[in-house]
């Protein structure tokens, strides 16, 4: 939710700009969080092409990441008997994104209201370069993937009053996956796997003070799954599992102005899943019983029942309205180790150049 209405602050923040060009007087705030649930105007002008629904898709915003990683790594395990075994490897992996998104806006004043449609097309993998076990070389493992989505979904925002600001969205996506699996554990496989999500969030922001934003937002999600693996050499099914995820998340954030441009921020986030997978395996042509992984599981149902928690504190300074540094210690109380972060931010205003 936090990520959509940052989306949706690029909207508010292209309205403030023409309000300050049209003589409309806009609030001062002028922190961070007031970006984000949009900063109320005195006197808001809506133009004309925005009091009518779009005819058309009007935006259309394409989008393409492509990422390539390297690494090292060397595991050392132990026995009760003292054996050890060392293993070592050294592998490259891609990613590659290609997204296209068709939306459309309708500003009505005090209540705006968006919605898209995305289509993605990912593909990439993971390969080893070398692969030794105490010293011995082993069979290098890689994996080839490749799938696509579909994604409809809406955003909302609108205040209750110059103080109080609600923002709302929701979506449903659709994808499919395709993996060839090459492990040196299992025979060669590939694995087909369909997934639907359908997501819905709610955010308040309150201004309580000219220089003090405090926003809470909880949302929540289905997640359904399924999957086949199958065997290269006899097209023989080898494993099938159907995994069902619930979810619901809070989250509260609070940010304030303390002299001049130096800010302080702090967040708390909640996630509660309960996440049941239902999985049968079946032998391959020597007879292992084994998951993609390489690890035997018993077939049958599982589930769990979980809980997380996730802090930001933050201290920056504001050089400028568009560029800013800031501090940010992160953690998630003891299940991994703690983050500190150095945000360098410069927004670039192209359309005003």
């Amino acid at each position: 939710v936090v990520l959509a209405l940052a989306r949706l602050a690029v909207g508010e923040a292209r309205d403030q700009r023409r309000d300050r060009r049209s003589g409309a007087r806009v609030c001062g705030h002028g922190i961070k969080l007031a970006r984000v649930i949009g900063c109320p105007t005195v006197k808001p002008t809506v133009p004309a092409r925005h009091k009518q629904w779009a005819k058309a898709l009007r935006d259309m915003i394409p989008g393409d990441v492509r990422v390539t990683a390297y690494l090292d790594e060397t595991a050392t395990q132990r026995d009760i008997t003292n054996f050890s075994i060392t293993e070592s490897r050294s592998s490259r992996s891609e990613a590659n994104r290609t997204r296209l998104t068709f939306g459309f806006v309708n500003d009505f004043g005090q209540f705006k209201l968006g919605g898209f449609f995305r289509r993605s097309f990912n593909h990439g993998g993971s390969f080893d370069n070398f692969h030794t076990i105490n010293d011995a070389p082993v069979q290098n493992d890689f994996l080839r993937a490749s799938s696509d989505s579909s994604e409809v979904g809406f955003k909302a925002r609108w205040s209750l009053s110059r103080r109080v600001y609600i923002g709302m969205e929701g979506g449903w996506l659709l994808a499919h996956r395709f993996e060839d699996i090459h492990r040196s554990a299992i025979v060669d496989s590939n694995e087909n796997t369909t997934t639907r999500r359908t997501t819905v969030g709610v955010g308040l922001g309150l201004i309580l003070s000219p220089r003090t934003i405090l926003s809470f937002d909880v949302a929540g999600g289905l997640i359904r799954s399924a999957g086949d693996r199958t065997e290269n050499a006899t097209t023989k099914l080898l494993e099938s599992k159907l995994g069902h995820t619930d979810y619901l998340s809070f989250h509260v954030a609070l940010q304030k102005d303390l002299w001049s441009k130096l800010f302080a921020s702090t967040s708390l986030m909640s996630i509660g899943k309960l996440r049941t997978n239902d999985l049968q395996l079946y032998p391959d042509r020597f007879g292992h019983v084994l998951d993609r992984a390489g690890v035997f599981a018993p077939s049958g149902r599982s589930s769990d029942l979980f809980a997380n928690f996730y802090s930001n504190y933050g201290l920056g300074w504001r050089f400028k309205p568009n560029f800013m540094f800031e501090y940010i210690f992160s953690t998630d109380y003891g299940e991994t180790a703690s983050r500190q972060s150095l945000l360098l931010r410069y927004n670039f205003d192209i359309r005003r150049r």
